[in-house]
């Protein structure tokens, strides 16, 4: 399994999870009419596919850590749209199994 680094460009593309920066009224259907932005976890499609494409990562970090009550430290990536810098859209996601939303097979590409 191949992990991304900082600065790797990689494609974002349809039906992967990963979170990010919506309006709460797109996720949930009680708050229909909620002008809230919240940190959610959402699936590439329909309402969120404008989220699919080009995408630099911008943070790698270590959590967690090596214990008996805890799991095994995560691998998490955070990254920034890079097809359209005027929205910034921003994700994050796990490179760990046991965390969620994971992305295992996500390859860096030349820009």
């Amino acid at each position: 399994m191949s992990y991304l680094e900082l600065d790797d460009i990689f494609n974002l593309k349809e039906d992967m999870r990963v979170n990010a920066t919506v309006p709460v009224k797109w996720v949930y259907d009680n708050c229909r009419n909620s002008s809230t932005i919240a940190n959610c976890t959402v699936t590439v499609n329909g309402k969120f596919a404008y989220l699919a494409g080009r995408y630099r990562v911008t943070h790698v970090a270590h959590e967690g850590g090596l214990s008996v009550l805890w799991r095994s430290s995560a691998r998490h990536v955070y990254a920034q749209k890079i097809n359209n810098p005027r929205k910034g859209e921003r994700i994050d996601f796990y490179q760990s199994l046991g965390y969620q939303p994971l992305i295992e097979n996500v390859k860096a590409v030349k820009p």
